[in-house]
């Protein structure tokens, strides 16, 4: 059960599983190429913020746009459907608010601190009962990845922020403590391993991660020819995630690079790979790594 309620339909070929879906709560349409999907409403409902109504099915096309379809009723939902949710078993709820609340794509949470961006209409949720809030913040945390990017701090900031030079900005407790997949994006043109090792320390929470990745550019090859102490400091002292995890790249290769430039690549990727180790704690499923490192 979702959101919607799912109308069988014999005269469309709205999409490969030829589904018409009845909407009553608001609902994401995620990003896919030539997807498409039918919807109707016995009233009038929004499509990103216009107001239409049809008797027959509309159809959405979506050509593989960056962003997301938002549907919701027009009107209030009414008694019956207060009714009809306190009868609904729990877990019913929460398939419910899952259909909503789960996105395909990660969130990238600096972007979701602001209110414009709310891909899962999670706000909407918050603001709705207490039983639904509950369970919508449990929801959006655990079924979602989140990216987290280094942030430099503004120029109107506090000298002693602005002398630190960046900022990781992630979920504060309690509430990381639900998340279970996280995106750790690191700039090569200011690596800096230090939120990396909080994060695998413990020291910002989440110790229910269940899975990392951390991300890195390969953008200006010329910076990887020399000696790096960053990436001999991550060698001598790699990082260590008690979690599953993998380091990705960005721009693994440009085409206007020279072959040069592309054997300077793939040595620095192997050199960052020895950087970080994942699953170290076989014990307990969480962020923190058990033992010592290296160097200690």
């Amino acid at each position: 059960m979702t959101s919607t309620d799912q109308v069988p339909s014999n005269t469309s070929p709205a999409g490969p599983e030829n589904e018409v879906f009845r909407l009553h709560t608001p609902m994401h349409l995620i990003p896919a190429v030539g997807s498409v999907r039918a919807v109707s409403s016995p009233t009038p409902f929004m499509i990103n913020g216009v107001k239409i109504w049809s008797s027959a099915p509309i159809h959405i096309y979506d050509g593989g746009g960056e962003f997301s379809v938002c549907l919701q009723p027009a009107d209030a939902l009414g008694a019956d459907f207060v009714d009809g949710w306190h009868k609904l078993p729990d877990e019913l709820k929460v398939r419910v608010l899952a259909f909503n609340l789960s996105h395909e794509m990660e969130i990238d949470y600096h972007r979701s601190l602001n209110q414009g961006y709310d891909i899962t209409n999670f706000g909407h949720h918050l603001r709705s009962t207490p039983e639904i809030a509950s369970f919508a913040r449990d929801l959006y945390y655990a079924r979602n990845t989140f990216r987290l990017r280094q942030q430099n701090y503004p120029f109107n900031a506090r000298p002693s922020q602005a002398n630190g030079g960046q900022y990781l900005a992630y979920p504060r407790r309690p509430l990381n403590s639900l998340v279970r997949s996280i995106i750790l994006e690191l700039s090569s043109i200011h690596l800096d391993l230090r939120h990396a090792r909080r994060l695998a320390n413990g020291d910002c929470g989440f110790e229910n991660l269940r899975h990392i990745e951390v991300q890195i550019d390969m953008y200006l090859p010329f910076r990887w020819e020399r000696r790096n102490p960053v990436i001999e400091d991550g060698q001598r002292n790699p990082v260590r995630f008690g979690c599953e995890g993998s380091v990705e790249f960005k721009n693994r290769f440009d085409e206007e690079d020279t072959e040069e430039e592309q054997q300077i690549r793939s040595a620095a990727r192997e050199r960052i790979q020895l950087m970080f180790f994942f699953g170290c704690n076989k014990n307990k499923r969480g962020v923190v790594a058990v033992g010592k490192t290296e160097s200690e």
